[in-house]
Parts: C-alpha cells; sequence; structure tokens
C-alpha cells in the first residue's frame, strides 16, 4: 500500500454499486477515463481527488486512507493530487498577473512555465489575456509547483484545437515525470488512446477497464463498443454485476441478473 500512490477498494461514486473499482497506481501510472458526456467522468475524478466522497469503498492516498477524512484536514496531502477542470478559463483572479497564481520566487516561477512549455515572458502578462490553450497549461504548471503529483485532466480535449492535443498531452506527461500519475477524462478516444491504461464510465459506473490496446482490440461491454464505434451508448438495461476478467490486465462488468 505505502509503495503505491493512489489505491481504491471497491471504490463506488453510485450508492446502488456495491462493487466499486478496485485498482493499485504505482509511480509512473497514465490512465485514461471514457464515457459519454454526462455518464459520470467527472464525478470519478472529483472522487479521486477527494472533492467528494465516494458512495462507497475506500481511497488510500500515498498509504493514508482519506475516505472519511475530512479536506481541512488532509494538509501538505491536499496538494498531492489536483484536478484540472474542462473550463480553463475559470481561473480566480483572472485580472491577475501570472506572476501572482505560481508559488516560490520569481526563477521558480519561469521554469515552473518552462516545464510545460509557455515562455518566461507569459510572466508579464495577465491571465485573462492568455488562450485557453495557455490558460490550461498554466494550471498545469501551477499544480505541478504546488507539488501534485497525480494529475487529472477533465475533458480538457474539448476545449482545444484537436491538432494541438496530442502535443499538450505529450507536454503535460514529460512535465509530470516518470513517477507521476496522470488520468485524463474525455467522450472520444482518439484523445486517450496514447495512455497505457483506460477505464470506462456509464451511468457512475465503472464498466470495464484495463490496459488501453487490450480495451480497443476486444471491447466486452456494449458501452465501450459503443464510445469506440463513434456512438452514443444506449441506456444500462440492469445494474452492471460483478467483475469478470478476461485477461490479468482486462476486466468487465455484465449486466446483473434479474
Amino acid at each position: 500500500m505505502t509503495e503505491s500512490w493512489l489505491v481504491t477498494e471497491r471504490l463506488a461514486c453510485v450508492a446502488s454499486d456495491p462493487h466499486g473499482l478496485s485498482v493499485t497506481l504505482a509511480p509512473g501510472a497514465r490512465w485514461g477515463l471514457l464515457g459519454a458526456p454526462g455518464s459520470g467522468k467527472t464525478l470519478w475524478l472529483r472522487t479521486l481527488t477527494h472533492l467528494q466522497k465516494p458512495a462507497g469503498g475506500h481511497l488510500y492516498w500515498r498509504g493514508l486512507d482519506v475516505t472519511q477524512r475530512a479536506r481541512w484536514r488532509l494538509g501538505a496531502l491536499r496538494h498531492f493530487v489536483a484536478l484540472i477542470t474542462a473550463n480553463p478559463a475559470a481561473v480566480a483572479e483572472p485580472w491577475a498577473p501570472v506572476r501572482r497564481l505560481l508559488p516560490g520566487a520569481r526563477d521558480e516561477a519561469r521554469l515552473a512555465l518552462e516545464r510545460v512549455g509557455l515562455p518566461a515572458a507569459v510572466l508579464e502578462r495577465r491571465v485573462e489575456d492568455l488562450s485557453l490553450a495557455q490558460r490550461a497549461r498554466l494550471l498545469v504548471g501551477r499544480a505541478l509547483a504546488l507539488g501534485a503529483q497525480v494529475l487529472m485532466l477533465d475533458n480538457l480535449a474539448a476545449r482545444l484545437w484537436p491538432e494541438a492535443w496530442p502535443e499538450f498531452l505529450a507536454d503535460v506527461d514529460r512535465a509530470l515525470g516518470p513517477q507521476g500519475i496522470l488520468w485524463v477524462a474525455s467522450h472520444r478516444v482518439e484523445y486517450v488512446q496514447s495512455l497505457a491504461y483506460g477505464a470506462v464510465v456509464a451511468e457512475g459506473y465503472i464498466v470495464e477497464w484495463g490496459r488501453m490496446d487490450l480495451l480497443r482490440a476486444h471491447p466486452l461491454h456494449p458501452v465501450t463498443q459503443a464510445l469506440l464505434a463513434g456512438r452514443q451508448p444506449e441506456a444500462l438495461p440492469g445494474l452492471p454485476g460483478a467483475w469478470e476478467p478476461e485477461t490479468a490486465e482486462h476486466w468487465w462488468r455484465p449486466f446483473a441478473k434479474t
């Protein structure tokens, strides 16, 4: 437990899910969270960042069970996991200079910007003068400068030019480093297909997860099949049942028998 930075034990975001998600994320993990609009991607990211308490199960950061711990009692761990929302325009104090949002001395702030592909000249600008892509990079740089080791990107690809997304994701991956953990939520598989692992969410349930190449080559759940085919998934005909392994690194949940 202590060697893994983020662990879930039957973690659930909806009260009707008795099985939840159990995964152990060691440093360097790269995950995609795939789901249609309104499927519960943001709900899951908010739960993993402890901005919202889970409906069931346990969540561990650096070996500490934070499931029922009040956010104000997390102390230094509060900066350990960071969520970058789907609207990077919603930055506190948009009229403020960029320098005010970055901790440390000026040289440290400059390095924080360069780490995410922003020139030092951005320090002299106001947040509201930056493009959406620049604001997204600024938020990532600020989170990393504050000590984030687990980074959650909530559907940011939908806010950027599609052609700009691969470069942005590569820069974030490089800035996070080989020890950091990355989760990327999107409703389109092409935005998460380069990540090592993937999880598929529907109506607040994780219904399939595993290595991304296995998910794409042999999707088992109807929701996964629809999303990979570029279709809107149909409503679940019943609650997902218990987890069934396809391989050691590919699991899915068929509908519960009624």
